[in-house]
């Protein structure tokens, strides 16, 4: 009890009275010496959000730019396999394609090729591919697909899990 009655004792003698200490309230609601941290701690997990969230949409565009780069290069090596023997001219696209496109992860990219109507996938054999059978005559439109996954991860969230980035390209091959 003494030690409470020493402290009272203490602010009445100091000679804050009711008044004193409204202005020392003001006063100190006048002082703005910590509102900036108080303010970069409301705003910063914002703006790193935010920040997160532009990186992770660039990287995919990079995605999409690489892969579209990568497709075109597959159609045009495709159009020049037309008169070689290679053995399967759709693996070898493929192949050129998953090389041409090195900062992404080849094992995810999907390539199908179309041509002349017909759906090859990524495997076909030279007969079905060469100007000479009668399915893929000469001058016909070779379409390369691909396609790649993206990832949209914002601090551990994946925004978008179903996302995929597509490329297509067709070239026509040139008679021999």
């Amino acid at each position: 009890m003494h030690a409470f009655y020493s402290i009272r004792r203490s602010r009445a003698s100091s000679g804050q009275s009711g008044r004193g200490r409204l202005l020392a309230f003001r006063r100190l609601r006048r002082d703005d010496e910590g509102n900036t941290l108080v303010e970069v701690a409301l705003v910063l997990p914002i703006l790193m959000m935010v920040m997160m969230g532009i990186f992770s949409i660039s990287m995919a565009f990079n995605s999409q730019i690489m892969l579209t780069q990568a497709t075109g290069g597959g159609a045009a090596y495709l159009a020049s396999l037309s008169n070689s023997s290679v053995a399967d001219p759709c693996a070898s696209t493929a192949t050129f394609i998953k090389g041409a496109a090195s900062n992404l992860t080849s094992a995810s990219i999907t390539v199908s090729i179309t041509a002349g109507g017909t759906a090859y996938g990524s495997s076909c054999s030279v007969s079905n591919i060469t100007p000479t059978a009668a399915a893929y005559p000469l001058g016909e439109t070779v379409t390369v697909s691909t396609t790649y996954p993206c990832s949209l991860v914002i601090f551990g969230r994946n925004y978008f899990p179903s996302c995929t980035i597509p490329a297509s390209s067709s070239q026509v091959i040139p008679p021999i």
